[in-house]
């Protein structure tokens, strides 16, 4: 459960947490199965916290630093995550359904078996990130050349990827072995050194930019 203290003080503001915080980098914040429903916590530094099972279901969470957080479970749907820093942070199973994440950092990030269906991702870096079994379905990833989402090397074992928005994302050197990709738009993705193995492409297929072989 949370630490009271921990919960009070998020209630005094950003400034009185970011002082608190500067005093103490040895204390690891308790956020642990906490009601933050709607919790204005922009800009934050939640940096190595414990949220485990806590409930952030519209919370306003951008720009805040959840860099190797501990979020395993935790309720983000329909959150502001944008421009937010989960560096190395667990996630696994978490919902961040219908999330805005554009501009987040999930390098090295664990979002195994996590939801992300309909999540706007474009401009999301998942660099080596782990999505196995992930939901991202209807995720929004597309964007202008050179302005899409970056899953470089990310790892997408039996992901499911379909009717999702990849066009222009950059996938090279990802593991797509039995990812599902059956309605998604990779116009002009890269694929280039992907793992295929047993991937499923939509049937009305859009060739990628670059592509395993070319």
């Amino acid at each position: 459960m949370a630490n009271p203290e921990h919960l009070a003080l998020l209630q005094w503001g950003v400034d009185r947490w970011q002082n608190w915080r500067e005093r103490n980098p040895e204390i690891q914040p308790d956020l642990s199965v906490a009601d933050l429903v709607g919790f204005d916590l922009a800009g934050f530094d939640l940096r190595g916290a414990n949220l485990i099972g806590s409930d952030l279901k519209m919370a306003n969470l951008a720009e805040a630093n959840l860099a190797e957080t501990n979020a395993i479970g935790v309720n983000f749907r329909e959150a502001n995550l944008s421009n937010v820093d989960f560096y190395r942070s667990l996630l696994n199973r978490a919902n961040l359904s219908q999330t805005l994440l554009r501009g987040a950092n999930f390098t090295e990030a664990d979002l195994g078996d996590a939801n992300l269906y309909g999540a706007d991702a474009i401009e999301t870096y998942l660099y080596r990130s782990r999505l196995d079994r992930a939901n991202l379905s209807r995720a929004h990833f597309n964007g202008a050349y050179g302005v899409s989402v970056h899953l470089t090397e990310a790892k997408l074992v039996r992901a499911d990827l379909r009717w999702a928005n990849l066009k222009w994302a950059n996938l090279g050197g990802a593991n797509l072995a039995q990812t599902n990709f059956r309605g998604a738009n990779l116009c002009g993705a890269n694929l280039k050194d992907a793992y295929l193995h047993e991937t499923v492409f939509p049937q009305d297929f859009c060739r990628p930019q670059f592509f395993p072989g070319d």
